[in-house]
């Protein structure tokens, strides 16, 4: 039933859903950016950006796949959904105001394809038995070599140009950043340096070229930067000790001795994709002219336009269904409690904690059936009772190191430890391993120029591109796939599914599926999370007190949803604003058990007291008691906590009611988790007082 009061209209677009405006140009589109969404870009950024304004609510920002992704800030009700993009181990619902959530186990899409360059389509709905998607190896992709794993970093390209003439230019740089089939008349940078000798005659001696549109009709990875992470757990300590971080670069026969494997969600096709048919026999293609007028380059790519996608969910009461993904929303802020059947998890109670496996959710009782493997009996408990991510433990709010919460998810890669040893911690607790090179978080720009491995990595990439150009050398082999069933790498793997007895079904690269228990499982840290942690500052292990963005200018939300700088900033109040607003309100406590203590010497003890008075056990605290005029401890207003309520909902008129709670943003997690350190060891002005707030909200919460 929809609810009444809503300030805001419904949210219906998220984050990469495929739309399509509706209108007389019913182009398609990719949603970049929702008003909804908690972003960390600066609103005066908009300066330089008008695409990156703060949004209202009910719009969203898109890029087109036409005029070269134009992009548009357009209202939710310009656009319709045409499909959205889910992964495996997402969650979802079906609605916002559904109580009960999913968890998608797997993916199937698919999609149409016309030829990248030419345009031309091709007739009905393609899977991944008619294409193959991308066959190198990407920024973000894992690689093998010698019980390695690594992750590739950076690329070095040499895309092939050919511009209005006809002729075809080879274009070498640093970075990814061009697609086969991409057009444009700013595709060609003015050659600056060592770089100009490689464009020839195309250019006049001023460094520039007549306006002409470019179009990319091929593009090779010629040097791969690669952060090698871990090694296989199958091996013994003596060997891997032995086993030396391979290099950094590869280039040339080399990139043939890397084996490179991808995730399930990896392999699915997604609009704008370039894909190629497993079989040509008709599809369509261009050719274009080399240098020699009788070698001739044909082109058999083919873009993803679009795609349907179809979700296996399974539901929090164990159900399964298979949907499109159109038909659900995706879950972006779980709860603390939320768990889903299979879920390694604590019960937790007055006496200890408990390995517990869930069964089964009912959502709307919150309640739980749960496994508890060491006496393989199932209880029936609250789900407030349990513990999803390993933090009941006070002393343990933050993971211990090495490990990275309970259990794992769909979609973790994972170490495979030899049968008979386990990952060194007690179950539910996994592991997390992988360490990103130092030499990876070096600067880029030194003094305004590349620096570092880059400016490194740039070097091997342009003589590689100079022996090409002047010699015609061409060394380079293709990146290795894994052969079916080879049974090659069965110490890693992807994991696709969990059992509900506890146990794990992991899917090798070799496409190999087994089932391993809990405790021979280690998890693989993402190299680039690692960098984006280390970027956002989520990563430091000290903290000085200060939160690191001061001068940065602080906006915020008005009443009327337009975006205003914050004169306040957003930071701790002034100690002696504190202790102003605390005269102002003439707060006393009133005396009767509670410790009797000066503002002065309250400071100097570090504990919270705990006052020694009973509670009466309802839902609600009794009114503070009037002692009287002529009592000492009198207060100005008699305190009734009438006033708090813990409600069953959030009430009709507040303001985001209508919109989804938005997955924290990396800026607001790390201050957050600055201000906890801050708060664990002490308090602001006033200790006493504060104590005393934070009991009773305790014991009302009790």
């Amino acid at each position: 039933m929809p609810l009444k009061g809503r300030s805001h209209p419904p949210t219906k677009l998220y984050q990469q859903d495929t739309v399509r405006r509706i209108g007389p140009n019913q182009s398609l589109g990719i949603v970049l950016r929702c008003w909804h969404d908690a972003e960390d870009v600066s609103p005066h950024t908009a300066l330089n950006d008008p695409m990156m304004r703060p949004l209202r609510p009910g719009e969203v920002g898109v890029s087109f796949l036409v005029n070269g992704g134009e992009r548009e800030i357009l209202p939710e009700s310009e656009l319709r959904l045409i499909d959205r993009s889910i992964q495996p181990g997402d969650f979802c619902k079906k609605s916002i105001d559904d109580v009960q959530s999913g968890v998608v186990t797997n993916v199937l899409v698919k999609g149409r394809i016309e030829h990248v360059i030419s345009g031309e389509p091709v007739e009905g709905w393609k899977t991944l038995d008619d294409v193959q998607t991308r066959l190198d190896a990407e920024i973000g992709d894992y690689v093998i070599y010698d019980d390695w794993i690594g992750q590739v970093i950076e690329l070095f390209d040499e895309s092939l140009i050919e511009i209005s003439t006809g002729q075809l230019v080879r274009l070498p740089e640093l970075s990814s950043r061009l697609s086969i089939g991409e057009k444009g008349n700013e595709i060609i940078p003015p050659p600056t340096g060592s770089m100009y000798n490689l464009f020839g005659s195309f250019f006049s001696a001023g460094g520039s070229r007549p306006d002409s549109v470019d179009t990319v009709i091929d593009v090779e990875h010629t040097v791969y930067a690669i952060a090698w992470l871990a090694v296989s757990q199958m091996i013994d300590s003596a060997t891997a000790e032995t086993k030396t971080r391979p290099q950094k670069f590869w280039s040339g026969k080399d990139i043939g001795k890397l084996t490179l494997i991808r995730g399930r969600s990896d392999l699915e096709m997604r609009v704008g994709d370039r894909v190629r048919p497993r079989n040509n026999t008709g599809t369509p293609f261009t050719r274009h002219r080399r240098d020699d007028a009788n070698a001739l380059f044909e082109v058999h790519l083919f873009i993803v336009t679009e795609t349907e996608t179809t979700l296996d969910v399974l539901w929090q009461d164990g159900t399964k269904e298979s949907v499109r993904s159109t038909e659900v929303i995706p879950y972006l802020n779980p709860d603390e409690y939320d768990s889903w059947p299979g879920d390694h998890v604590f019960w937790k109670s007055e006496e200890n904690r408990r390995h517990a496996i869930v069964q089964s959710v009912n959502a709307i009782d919150r309640t739980a059936k749960v496994l508890l493997p060491d006496t393989n009996t199932i209880e029936v408990v609250s789900v407030l009772e349990l513990d999803p991510y390993g933090t009941s433990d006070p002393s343990a709010a933050f993971p211990p190191s090495g490990s990275d919460g309970l259990g794992v998810c769909r979609g973790d890669f994972v170490f495979v430890h030899p049968s008979g040893a386990t990952n060194g911690f007690e179950k539910p607790v996994v592991p997390k391993i992988g360490e990103v090179e130092p030499w990876v978080r070096e600067n880029p720009i030194v003094d305004g120029q590349l620096g570092g491995w880059r400016k490194e990595m740039a070097d091997v990439g342009t003589v590689i591109a100079a022996r090409r150009a002047t010699e015609g050398v061409r060394e380079s082999s293709a990146i290795v796939h894994p052969v079916q069933g080879s049974g090659n790498f069965t110490w890693i793997g992807e994991v696709i599914g969990l059992k509900l007895d506890g146990t794990i079904e992991v899917a090798h690269p070799d496409s190999t599926v087994e089932i391993y228990p809990l405790e021979r499982l280690t998890k693989l840290h993402d190299g680039m999370e690692q960098l984006e942690n280390a970027l956002w500052g989520d990563g430091g292990d000290s903290y000085d007190g200060h939160s690191g963005d001061e001068g940065e200018e602080i906006w915020s939300m008005d009443e009327d949803g337009v975006w205003q700088p914050d004169l306040n900033g957003g930071d701790w109040e002034d100690e002696n604003d504190e202790m102003q607003l605390v005269e102002d309100d003439s707060i006393e406590v009133v005396s009767g058990g509670w410790a009797d203590e000066s503002m002065e010497n309250s400071a100097d003890k570090p504990e919270i007291p705990t006052p020694e008075v009973p509670l009466a056990q309802n839902t609600r605290l009794p009114a503070l008691e009037d002692p009287g005029p002529t009592d000492k401890c009198a207060v100005e207003t008699t305190l009734t906590w009438d006033r708090f309520e813990i409600l069953s909902s959030a009430p009709l008129d507040h303001a985001f009611i209508s919109s989804p709670p938005a997955q924290p943003s990396k800026s607001f997690l790390s201050r957050l988790t600055k201000e906890y350190r801050v708060l664990s060891s002490s308090l602001p002005g006033m200790k006493t007082a504060y104590s005393i707030l934070l009991y009773l909200t305790w014991r009302q919460i009790q």
